[in-house]
């Protein structure tokens, strides 16, 4: 079903998702995974990756989509196109979020030296 995730599919799969069904969310994170990682990994061009990587990222995205599912927070999503511009804002508000964090004062304001510097 993953790969052809046609929109009547993907209603019958965000219902599944909304109870809790574990095979609906293998089949959405098999489907998004690896083009998420790309996404990630391109927004977080020139962002410290020493605490975050781009895995990371895509992981609290589906933490927090299936979290959102499961409260009723993405009742408007009908198709697949939605459900793909969903990820990636989400993506792209992670990444920026972990730019935030990485540049704080008290993190040096980006100005910290990994241990790289060394060696």
């Amino acid at each position: 079903m993953a790969e052809s995730f046609d929109d009547g599919a993907l209603a019958r799969l965000l219902e599944r998702l909304k109870n809790g069904d574990v095979s609906a969310a293998q089949a959405v994170w098999d489907y998004f995974f690896s083009r998420l990682l790309r996404q990630a990994a391109i927004q977080s061009r020139g962002t410290p990756l020493r605490i975050t990587d781009e895995e990371d990222v895509v992981l609290s995205v589906f933490e927090s989509f299936f979290g959102g599912l499961r409260e009723g927070r993405f009742d408007q999503l009908k198709d697949r196109h939605g459900l793909w511009q969903l990820l990636l804002t989400m993506t792209r508000r992670k990444v920026i979020d972990h730019r935030r964090r990485e540049r704080r004062l008290r993190r040096g304001g980006g100005h910290v030296r990994g241990a790289s510097v060394f060696d």
